[in-house]
């Protein structure tokens, strides 16, 4: 699931790091996780290039690491780098999939 990938780069931490800073009067209190603020760590997310690192996009490039290895990764680049597009797409898809459960 996506929101293991995101706990497991530290995405969640770092991005709530960054929240915390950027609202100095919380205090104690929880905060009410606004879609506006949803859309600020998605934002966070693309800016600091985080991947999601789900295991689809970790399978696919030890593929490619395999393929390397046996000299047939030109055979195959454009064909890896449409599908790990179509995968990462997917993946950011998943946060909106996802959101309400990423917002707790």
């Amino acid at each position: 699931m996506i929101a293991n990938a995101l706990i497991k780069n530290d995405a969640i931490f770092n991005y709530a790091t960054v929240y915390y800073y950027k609202n100095p009067n919380l205090g104690n209190q929880i905060p009410n996780f606004t879609d506006a603020d949803f859309q600020d760590f998605k934002q966070y997310l693309k800016n600091q290039q985080i991947s999601f690192d789900t295991e689809t996009e970790e399978a696919l490039k030890n593929t490619l690491a395999a393929a390397k290895k046996e000299a047939l990764d030109g055979a195959i680049i454009n064909e890896y780098k449409q599908l790990l597009a179509v995968v990462q797409k997917s993946e950011a898809s998943q946060l909106d999939n996802h959101q309400k459960k990423l917002r707790i």
